[in-house]
């Protein structure tokens, strides 16, 4: 998965529960996103997904992280983003006061719920995937990383 690829992902996980909800969503930037990611890649290995995916000092990856890599790092991170600094965002009021749904009203703490579900479900779907993940590895890669088979010449 590219970097523009995995950026983007997670900012459509992240306008999912802001279009609805705030009158002015927000939108990171690659800059925002960098030290999200790089938090994310320092977790996987914790979790037993052993990756060569690795994000440069310059903001792009060598090698490229695989597709599921590259879900789990964007639900991840999607999940860290709705509870912390678009919680603190707004409450802070910089995604705007009151909003209208059709005829509702959405205050901010109806709108903290939306994203708290949000960031709820992203964490299950990132358990799913982990697992499934998880189960597909050799139980050789939780001890020595990714088994590549040697080829001569």
């Amino acid at each position: 998965m590219t970097k523009s690829e995995l950026y983007e992902e997670i900012r459509a996980l992240l306008r999912e529960p802001q279009i609805d909800t705030v009158d002015k969503p927000w939108n990171y930037d690659d800059s925002d996103l960098f030290p999200q990611v790089r938090s994310a890649l320092r977790h996987l290995p914790v979790l037993g997904v052993f990756t060569t995916a690795q994000l440069t000092a310059s903001g792009e990856f060598d090698p490229e992280p695989t597709p599921a890599v590259g879900l789990l790092i964007a639900l991840f991170v999607a999940a860290q983003l709705l509870t912390g600094d678009l919680l603190l965002k707004l409450r802070d009021g910089e995604l705007g006061e009151y909003w209208r749904a059709g005829s509702d009203i959405i205050d901010t703490k109806t709108a903290a719920r939306v994203f708290e579900d949000a960031a709820e479900l992203y964490h299950k779907q990132f358990s799913k995937y982990l697992n499934i993940l998880l189960a597909s590895q050799s139980p050789a890669d939780h001890y020595f990383g990714e088994q590549v088979p040697y080829v001569e010449g």
